[in-house]
């Protein structure tokens, strides 16, 4: 086992907005061992982490790098888009043993192990003792009822081609006591500028309306919205913690996205969770409904939450996080097994000539130890 006292942790920001992931896990690990947070690959390759905790799919380009360097993935969202690369990472950290589930009935596994933790990036936002006070942007919000418009940025899966920005017009000028907040999928501003360009125009032009930046921590505001407008958007499944309205838009050509449409993922699956609609004509008589009967949709709501987050939604998903960690440092006897398994494997992957980012060691079949993580 490697020696506590030179344990080094790197924590690898891709995006800005991995920050709300990593930054939990970071302030409880680092008093136990050596950490670093960087955003620079050069830099972290040079620090020779024992571990990588990350948020995104970069572990390909660290695994040849370093060969013996354990990788753990928190994920950055929750949504479904054929994105699950899992066999990319070591640990995987879920936000539910449904979800869990999920993927390996998906025949999407990590080289070693899911990590059953809940989501790290919501535990200010469980935690309500320590909740931020309203973020300054909304200080002087109307007493009215608010609705968070927070769409994702993939090409034909997103509300904003189908929707533009003169429903804010329309919706303000029906009920001029409606607060619009908007919250941009940070990727927007790379995807189409123009899209955040149109939007800042729109919340300058138009009263009662606020406009986020797209780096803008969106668990900050999820609380202070009674209806939430998206689409196939991770936002959906943070917003089920407070069983409130949602307005789905479903992106016509969605189809057209071969890549990115998952018909069967859960998340296209569930849309009787909320109120669906095609075009923007749609949207008024469905914001009228949210309004009017906020709890239409409550039960299947609770129960979409009940599998995504199960019992975990105690606002200690970091720390769950940061005691497998621990673990993988200085094992307690009951976590001796699958820990000297998974560093096991690490250097048998090591000795191979050509390390391979998608390397796969199915340890299900070799050490069921593995599902009491």
């Amino acid at each position: 086992m490697i020696s506590h006292n030179n344990f080094r942790i790197g924590f690898f920001i891709v995006h800005n907005f991995h920050h709300a992931m990593l930054d939990p896990i970071y302030e409880n690990l680092k008093n136990d061992a050596l950490c670093l947070m960087t955003n620079d690959y050069q830099k972290m390759v040079a620090y020779q982490p024992n571990i990588i905790v990350l948020s995104e799919h970069h572990n390909a380009f660290f695994r040849s790098v370093l060969p013996e360097t354990i990788i753990v993935h928190t994920t950055h969202g929750l949504s479904s888009k054929n994105y699950a690369i899992l066999p990319w990472y070591d640990f995987e950290c879920v936000s539910s043993n449904w979800r869990r589930d999920y993927h390996i009935n998906k025949e999407r596994l990590p080289r070693l192990g899911f990590w059953a933790t809940g989501f790290s990036a919501t535990d200010t936002m469980l935690q309500t003792s320590t909740c931020k006070d309203k973020p300054a942007i909304l200080e002087h919000k109307g007493p009215g009822p608010s609705l968070l418009y927070a769409p994702t940025f993939t090409p034909k899966l997103n509300a904003i081609e189908v929707l533009g920005s003169e429903w804010i017009k329309t919706l303000r000028q029906k009920w001029p006591e409606l607060n619009i907040i908007i919250k941009l999928h940070p990727h927007t501003a790379k995807v189409n500028p123009a899209w955040v360009e149109m939007y800042k125009q729109a919340a300058n032009r138009i009263q009662g309306t606020y406009f986020l930046e797209t780096d803008a921590n969106v668990y900050d505001y999820l609380k202070f919205a009674d209806i939430l407008l998206t689409d196939v958007s991770s936002v959906i499944s943070f917003y089920l913690f407070f069983n409130r309205p949602i307005i789905l838009v479903n992106n016509p050509h969605r189809f057209e996205n071969k890549v990115r449409f998952e018909p069967d993922g859960f998340m296209w699956q569930w849309r009787d969770m909320g109120i669906e609609i095609e075009k923007v004509q749609d949207l008024l008589p469905a914001v009228e409904r949210s309004l009017q009967f906020p709890n239409e949709k409550g039960v299947k709501r609770l129960l979409y939450k009940e599998r995504i987050f199960g019992d975990l939604l105690d606002g200690k998903a970091s720390s769950r996080i940061a005691e497998k960690i621990r673990a993988l440092i200085q094992p307690t006897p009951e976590d001796e097994e699958w820990v000297q398994i998974a560093w096991n494997s690490i250097r048998a992957l090591a000795r191979q000539k050509k390390p391979q980012p998608l390397g796969y060691v199915n340890i299900y079949e070799t050490a069921k130890i593995v599902y009491k993580m």
